[in-house]
């Protein structure tokens, strides 16, 4: 479903609406931070790009480590968002299949998903209902 590609949203919309909000606020939370991160990053990075030859080697050090340090946040905050989208996904797609909006009104008449038979192997389900 379209309400999958943003974490939380699809779950908002089947009513776990406190799990829905938490996964959409952290998921806005680490990407925000991870941006904020990234361009600090690189606003150190650019600053010890731009010392003259004149200063002290510590203060090369200092601007280099802190650019470092910067980016390695702000990619640990990428990889929580890009779990937490990949969560999202299984929790949409094998964990939250068979839920109906709470709202809904008019039965599917042709299902299409994602299972897997007795051996473990992934198959495409397709179900008509009559």
């Amino acid at each position: 479903p379209r309400l999958s590609v943003v974490p939380g949203l699809y779950q908002y919309h089947m009513g776990e609406k406190k799990k829905g909000l938490s996964m959409l606020g952290v998921e806005a939370l680490t990407l925000t931070l991870g941006v904020v991160y990234w361009i600090d990053s690189n606003n150190w990075f650019d600053s010890y790009n731009s010392l003259g030859t004149e200063i002290a080697e510590s203060e090369f050090t200092k601007r280099f480590n802190k650019a470092n340090d910067l980016r390695s946040r702000s990619n640990h905050f990428f990889w929580i968002a890009g779990a937490l989208y990949a969560y999202n996904l299984v929790d949409v797609m094998w964990m939250g299949g068979d839920a109906m909006p709470m709202n809904a009104q008019v039965e599917k008449k042709i299902d299409l998903g994602v299972g897997f038979d007795a051996d473990g192997r992934p198959t495409f389900n397709l179900v008509r209902r009559f």
